[in-house]
C-alpha cells in the first residue's frame, strides 16, 4: 500500500486519487496519480494528474512553512489537550451523578410501592418518567463519552505530531515517516495547487 493512498483528495468531486501506470511495458514506465472518478459518470474531473516526485516536492515546501512556526504550533497543541480534558471529564461526571440520583429515586419508588402499594396508574406513570429520564441521561453521557474518546484519539495524533515537529528545523528531502505522521490529507485543486491539511488542523497551500 502506497503512503499516498487515501491521502490525496480531488477538489472537483471529493474522491481520492489513485495510482496508474503509464507505459507499463516500456523503459518510459511511470507511476502517476489521478482522481479515481476522473472519467466516471460522464463528468470529467478537471484536476490534474500528478507524478510522485511532484507530490514529494510540494510536501517539502509545505512542511518547511509549518516548521517555521513549529514552536507556536506545539504550544497550541499542548493547550488544546489541557483544555479539552478538564471540560469533558467535568461534564461526564455531572451527568453520571444525575443518573445516580435518578436511579436512587427509581429504587425508592419501587420499594415504596412494595411496602405500601400506590395507585397503579400513578405508580406506572412515575416509574416510566424516571426510566425515560434515566435513558435520556444515559444517551447524553454515552454521546459525551464517544465524543471524548474521538477527541482523545485525535489529540493523541496531534501530540504525536507535536513531538515529531520537535525533531525537525527544516527538511531538504522527502521523508515517508514525516509524511505519515504530519499529513491528514492533501486537496488537489483544479489549477494544480495543493492544499495540505496537517494533523493539528493547519492548512498550507502550495
Amino acid at each position: 500500500k502506497s503512503i499516498f493512498t487515501a491521502r490525496l483528495v480531488c477538489e472537483c468531486c471529493g474522491g481520492y486519487y489513485g495510482s496508474k501506470v503509464w507505459h507499463s511495458t516500456s523503459k518510459y514506465r511511470r507511476v502517476i496519480w489521478q482522481c479515481n472518478h476522473k472519467f466516471q459518470n460522464g463528468e470529467k474531473c478537471t484536476t490534474p494528474h500528478l507524478y510522485e516526485e511532484h507530490i514529494k516536492d510540494k510536501f517539502i515546501l509545505a512542511m518547511n512553512r509549518i516548521l517555521e512556526n513549529k514552536d507556536e504550533i506545539i504550544e497550541n497543541c499542548l493547550l488544546l489537550s489541557e483544555n479539552f480534558t478538564v471540560s469533558d471529564d467535568t461534564a461526564i461526571e455531572a451527568v453520571t451523578q444525575e443518573m445516580d440520583v435518578v436511579a436512587e429515586l427509581t429504587r425508592n419508588l419501587i420499594q415504596q410501592n412494595s411496602v405500601k402499594p400506590m395507585k397503579q396508574e400513578l405508580y406506572k406513570s412515575e416509574y416510566e418518567k424516571l426510566v425515560q429520564r434515566y435513558e435520556s441521561l444515559k444517551a447524553k453521557r454515552d454521546a459525551l463519552v464517544s465524543k471524548k474518546e474521538a477527541m482523545e484519539s485525535k489529540l493523541k495524533f496531534i501530540l504525536h505530531y507535536a513531538k515529531t515537529l520537535r525533531g525537525y528545523d527544516a527538511i531538504t528531502e522527502f521523508s515517508e515517516d514525516l509524511w505519515l505522521k504530519a499529513v491528514d490529507h492533501v486537496t488537489i485543486c483544479k489549477d494544480g495547487g495543493m492544499v495540505f491539511l496537517f494533523k493539528d488542523g493547519s492548512e498550507i497551500t502550495v
